[in-house]
């Protein structure tokens, strides 16, 4: 993305292939299980895919040729957004832990309002960044204006700065929730949450590195130590989304959509199994899933909504 000369071969056909292989497991799982909700983030996986398909392209292309263009604007724009989908769908997923949990009671934010305010950010986010980025490749490097690039690198570092402040305030309301649940149980303990909710914070922490790194990367420019290195890349943004995606293909939400809905299908790896627990089921004692659900009581320890 905007790196001086052709981007290395090997290593963008290696990221190409890594993200297929991992990108057809999801779809896989998406379509057994069929939590919709969860598309989002699959579509993160094929933006990555063809980011860095679009970059092996251009790593065999004279990059002074006007054919790199179109591959140049795509694996730049793809790869810089494709985290933002990600987010989306941990957003949503997040919102259904709450639900899980009959935890709206504990949380900053509602259910109702949490995900409609993220995902918002995360729009605006992406809007920013993608007109940054097409700012940043869309003319001819030969024609591109210092003025130009400096003023698309501001642009991202713009819808950056959004996600990261967005991310922030997301991952201190999941601490926040998580350490009130801790002291105050709202559901029997043999429901299997906390692998849920540790992914959400692990994913989220590697995607916030991940925008850090972006953010230092852009406001450092051209002339800085990170711009013209693809192996900062590399270690800092691509080897970590592909993190992220291989950590929700074996910790799968759809284990979290089965126990909402009372049953279905859950995804582990490649493997789906039925999950036929109900709200009738002594794991899922306390569970109440109807609208409504009384969140405004306050719970003591041990102590569960029947």
């Amino acid at each position: 993305m905007g790196y001086p000369g052709a981007p290395n071969s090997a290593a963008a056909i290696l990221f190409s292939i890594l993200f297929i292989l991992v990108t057809s497991a999801h779809t896989y799982q998406l379509l057994r299980t069929r939590i919709w909700w969860f598309i989002p983030f699959v579509v993160g996986g094929y933006l990555e895919c063809i980011g860095f398909l679009c970059r092996a392209i251009v790593s065999y292309k004279d990059p002074n040729s006007t054919s790199v263009r179109t591959p140049n604007i795509i694996n730049t724009v793809f790869i810089l957004v494709a985290p933002v989908w990600f987010a989306a769908s941990i957003y949503m997923l997040f919102g259904r832990i709450i639900l899980l949990l009959q935890a709206n009671h504990l949380a900053i934010i509602k259910q109702k309002w949490l995900t409609g305010i993220f995902v918002t950010g995360d729009v605006l986010s992406l809007v920013i960044q993608v007109a940054g980025a097409v700012m940043l490749t869309g003319n001819n490097s030969n024609t591109q204006t210092q003025s130009n690039l400096n003023t698309a690198k501001i642009v991202i570092d713009i819808g950056l700065s959004a996600q990261i402040v967005s991310f922030g305030f997301f991952i201190v309301t999941a601490i926040v929730l998580h350490r009130r649940i801790l002291k105050q149980p709202t559901i029997p303990s043999k429901v299997p949450w906390k692998k849920h909710f540790y992914t959400v914070y692990l994913t989220s922490t590697v995607i916030m590195c991940r925008c850090i790194f972006r953010l230092v990367e852009y406001l450092l420019g051209t002339n800085g130590p990170i711009w013209g290195h693809e192996a900062y890349q590399y270690g800092f943004d691509s080897t970590l989304m592909f993190f992220v995606m291989v950590a929700f293909a074996v910790i799968h939400p759809s284990e979290v959509h089965a126990m909402l809905k009372g049953g279905g299908l859950v995804a582990n790896g490649l493997q789906t199994k039925l999950h036929e627990g109900s709200i009738d089921s002594p794991i899922y004692s306390g569970i109440d899933r109807t609208e409504e659900q009384p969140y405004d009581v306050k719970l003591e320890p041990g102590q569960y909504v029947g």
